[in-house]
């Protein structure tokens, strides 16, 4: 474990305040959320990670350790700004670093995160920030996440980011499999993210299962086509080696994950204290090799059907007329949209743009024409020999 703080030596799991902040619907009310935070805590938990874009969150975790800070690791990002403001100048930096400090009711963070990229500002101008920061003792390490591959790279050439997060789960590894490259050439630690691929893995996800307006998975493309008939298959594996060990469908999820080359954190962030107490009890065991290895063979496997499948989708939801409830042509053409962003072939702002667009339909504001977003996205596509 390459993450220590005063010499402990930190347990592989972490909690992520994504959903506390609103993600998956309502959030908690406060005096709850403090409750499962310290649960966590008690449980065995010491790195909380939060963002200052997840609604109260840094102030949750001010509430809930303000007695006993020194045991616990405090992880937070600095997000894009109100207005999405991918802005990452020093003073920019230094002024959200010390907001999330006063929020989070201490005087260090020990790891400070780029959330995001600002294509316009020199990597080096942010890494100065960065190290600014440390030297005054405010953050102890930093790192970076949501960066595309090249990016990631400059940073770890330039400065010397502690961490990477990054989604690793068994039905999205292509993250992972690019960062395992640099392993070999640089000095960080991988912090994995959505290990149930957003609950989509522990079976209590169906073909009929249907989120609130609120809930971020009532967009995600994970949850429909190809992606979520491959998510549904890898649950059902997970459930069987599962019932082979006694462990449910979650706790084997998690546990491969943390057996990835790499990954000296694995968050898991859930809301009800029932799964709260499942997910922790991989906090003393571990995946034996075989299966470890049966998984890593079927994810293989389920990517590389998967990824013609969804190839396929993306070439109709492109080439075909849209649905005639504009909701659904919205869906579909955010589907379209991040494949073709996860390959890097257009800039995040343009990328940026193009989700507005489709999010401003789906709030009943459209502001350009559904037909106008898909032409857009075909004109993308074309880069990688779609259409």
């Amino acid at each position: 474990m390459r993450l220590r703080i005063k010499g402990l030596n930190l347990p592989t799991l972490g909690y992520g305040c994504y959903g506390l902040g609103g993600a998956y619907g309502k959030p908690p009310e406060t005096r709850v959320a403090v409750r499962l935070l310290q649960n966590a805590h008690e449980l065995g938990i010491r790195f909380f990670d939060t963002a200052d874009g997840y609604g109260d969150t840094e102030s949750l975790l001010a509430k809930a350790f303000k007695t006993c800070r020194h045991e616990v690791f405090l992880a937070t990002k600095m997000g894009p700004g109100k207005g999405g403001q991918f802005n990452l100048i020093q003073q920019r930096v230094i002024a959200a670093c010390n907001a999330s400090l006063q929020n989070l009711g201490t005087d260090y963070i020990d790891l400070y995160q780029i959330h995001f990229d600002d294509p316009h500002t020199p990597v080096y101008d942010t890494v100065a920030a960065l190290k600014y920061l440390q030297q005054a003792g405010k953050i102890r390490e930093y790192g970076i996440g949501h960066l595309p591959f090249s990016r990631t790279t400059e940073y770890l050439k330039t400065g010397s980011p502690s961490t990477v997060m990054v989604e690793v789960n068994a039905v999205s590894l292509s993250r992972y499999n690019e960062l395992s490259a640099l392993l070999q050439r640089h000095d960080f630690s991988i912090i994995a993210f959505s290990a149930t691929a957003r609950g989509l893995l522990t079976q209590k996800v169906t073909e009929q299962t249907v989120f609130a307006p609120e809930d971020i998975r009532s967009l995600d493309p994970q949850f429909r086509g190809a992606k979520l008939a491959s998510g549904l298959e890898m649950a059902k594996w997970l459930g069987r080696i599962g019932i082979e060990r006694d462990k449910t469908p979650s706790q084997i999820a998690l546990a491969w994950v943390m057996g990835k080359t790499g990954v000296d954190v694995v968050l898991t962030g859930p809301k009800d204290p029932h799964h709260l107490q499942e997910n922790c009890e991989v906090l003393n065991w571990r995946l034996d090799i075989s299966a470890q290895r049966e998984l890593d063979d079927l994810a293989q496997r389920l990517a590389a059907e998967t990824e013609a499948e969804v190839e396929a989708e993306v070439d109709h939801i492109l080439s075909s007329p849209l649905p005639p409830c504009e909701h659904e042509a919205a869906k579909d053409l955010i589907y379209a949209l991040e494949y073709v962003a996860e390959r890097g072939v257009t800039s995040l702002e343009e990328v940026s743009s193009l989700f507005r667009h489709l999010l401003s339909t789906l709030q009943g504001k459209p502001t350009r024409p559904l037909t106008h977003v898909q032409e857009s996205i075909r004109k993308i596509a074309g880069v990688l020999g779609i259409q």
